[in-house]
């Protein structure tokens, strides 16, 4: 199964922080929901674009909503529907793909996506903020 977890970095976490410590509401609510309304759909959406596509003339992973989201409290984990669970050779370069490097394309897509993450669930805290 081909799979990606979002991960704070150590500097945006304590961004954060600061902000839930002023917080008076439920930061822990607000993130929560914005992960699974927000979030799940921009790291979806940017790892779905870096699928790779063969040549062979067939319906492919990439045009087939070929991801599914968990959630955690205060975490996403993104991982591959079942019947797309094949997306893991082309991602570690085993199987028909080992003579290819590595195309680590659900790390890629979130990477591609982290900033703006991070700085909207910020922005969603900072409005919570001001609505009470």
């Amino acid at each position: 199964m081909a799979r990606a977890i979002f991960k704070l970095s150590e500097e945006d976490l304590d961004l954060i922080q600061i902000r839930i410590k002023n917080f008076e509401g439920d930061a822990e609510k607000v993130i929560n929901d914005y992960l699974r309304d927000g979030a799940n759909v921009k790291f979806i959406k940017s790892i779905t674009n870096l699928i790779p596509v063969s040549n062979i003339n067939k319906r492919h992973a990439k045009t087939s909503n070929p991801l599914d989201t968990k959630f955690y409290n205060l975490a996403l984990y993104i991982h591959t529907k079942s019947k797309f669970n094949y997306l893991y050779f082309p991602q570690n370069a085993e199987g028909q793909s080992r003579n290819n490097s590595p195309n680590d394309f659900m790390e890629k897509g979130i990477e591609a996506e982290y900033d703006n993450v991070v700085n909207e669930m910020i922005e969603k805290l900072q409005r919570k903020m001001e609505e009470i």
